[in-house]
């Protein structure tokens, strides 16, 4: 399938490691420059440009915080000035803090719903802008099976992955009329670097198996291509809506 990503201009949050990586990677394969976000790790940023140049392009790297609107503002604007336009957001950065309810303190909370939901209001709103100028875009929203399923001692994560899988039906409702389509990408048990040990937990790992269809845990390059085809004109018919990379997990729920 040709997916006509050359020369397309896109931003990707959280792009350093794990799914933001791969996706990076998967977009650059396809032609498209990249402007890799980061919060924290300048290593790991340069180890994904690294692997993004490898295809050609003039992708780099920028530090932000997308949970402070000021940031992403100059985020989007160093977007424009290096490319000259954003065709293509991924909001892809994320958090999560694992806590009982009761004990989950005000700045847990805040910390989460700062990063994965204002993180794509922001993005969302810096970028829409310059695309209605454009006269067309793209957003995926990165969310989460959590966008449907409860977890337990997870609740400002559940919370700020369904409020996201609701902004993007919103944003798809405001921004279809400029020619901007928004869409989410909500992925099940993926290996990552922050959950790598999974694999050494056999209990852990049958439970999950049990209520995964296929039977194993996907991988971020898995969930990368489905990014890279809504990112492609062969998605151009496919708004506000969520595709799930389970592995069928919410088929049993």
């Amino acid at each position: 399938m040709e997916l006509d990503l050359k020369s397309k201009k896109v931003v990707v949050t959280g792009g350093s490691k794990g799914i933001g990586k791969a996706i990076c990677i998967d977009l650059a394969k396809e032609g498209a420059d990249v402007l890799i976000n980061y919060s924290r790790n300048i290593e790991e940023a340069e180890k994904t440009l690294k692997e993004v140049n490898k295809y050609g392009g003039k992708s780099f790297i920028y530090k932000a915080d997308v949970s402070k609107e000021d940031e992403v503002k100059k985020m989007i604007d160093a977007a424009i000035k290096e490319f000259g336009r954003v065709d293509i957001l991924v909001n892809n950065a994320g958090v999560i803090v694992n806590s009982p309810f009761l004990d989950c303190s005000n700045d847990d909370w805040d910390k989460v719903i700062g990063i994965n939901l204002n993180g794509c209001r922001f993005c969302s709103k810096y970028a829409a802008k310059n695309m209605i100028k454009n006269g067309s875009g793209k957003i995926i929203n990165i969310s989460s099976i959590h966008d449907t399923v409860s977890f337990r001692n997870n609740s400002p994560y559940d919370t700020s992955k369904a409020a996201i899988k609701m902004l993007t039906r919103d944003l798809a409702l405001e921004l279809s009329e400029y020619g901007i389509t928004v869409n989410s990408v909500s992925p099940g048990s993926i290996i990552v670097e922050r959950n790598s040990k999974l694999l050494e937990n056999k209990e852990l790992l049958d439970l999950l198996y049990d209520r995964i269809l296929l039977k194993r845990i996907g991988k971020p390059e898995e969930v990368a291509k489905v990014v890279t085809f809504l990112c492609s004109s062969a998605a151009s018919y496919i708004n506000g809506t969520t595709i799930y990379v389970d592995g069928g997990f919410i088929f049993k729920f």
